[in-house]
């Protein structure tokens, strides 16, 4: 099932339930920000976790070679 297939068919169960515009146009908001949030863990989240390793590497190179080395030169090796 095509994932338009699938929203026009809980469009179409919750439309029943409420009858209503004012529900309709809660029934649209919520269906779009489920969909917003199950296309964003697939797609943004596994980039994170690269962007973190890359961000936790460079700090340490950082530490070691900035403030290590030049701030705190005794304790150098």
């Amino acid at each position: 099932m095509h994932i338009q297939q699938m929203y026009h068919y809980c469009k179409a169960s919750l439309e029943k339930q409420l009858k209503n515009e004012r529900g309709q146009f809660a029934v649209d908001i919520m269906l779009g920000i489920a969909i917003v949030l199950i296309i964003s863990a697939f797609v943004i989240l596994p980039k994170l976790t690269t962007i973190g390793e890359l961000f936790m590497t460079d700090l340490s190179s950082w530490w070691t070679t900035t403030i290590k080395a030049k701030l705190f030169k005794s304790s150098a090796t």
